[in-house]
């Protein structure tokens, strides 16, 4: 429910009475989920020697040998 009013544009309010949700919840709802919180598709393909992993712009290629590590802080530096 918070997902979609941010994505709507709507303020609190609107957005509440035309959901039928009480407006205080939406905004205790809204203030759980912190907004930069973001939700990514996950494909899996057959295994593969390189893979490309996309996150917003940024398109990192990993490739058999990679070090887990180095990927993991990369992975974190771009959420």
């Amino acid at each position: 429910m918070v997902q979609a009013w941010r994505a709507s544009g709507e303020s609190a309010f609107r957005f509440a009475r035309a959901n039928g949700v009480a407006l205080n919840s939406l905004k205790r709802w809204a203030d759980a989920v912190p907004e930069a919180q973001r939700f990514v598709r996950l494909e899996v393909a057959p295994a593969a020697a390189t893979i490309a992993v996309q996150i917003g712009g940024a398109r990192v290629v990993v490739e058999k040998g990679f070090d887990r590590a180095l990927l993991r802080a990369v992975v974190e530096a771009l959420s």
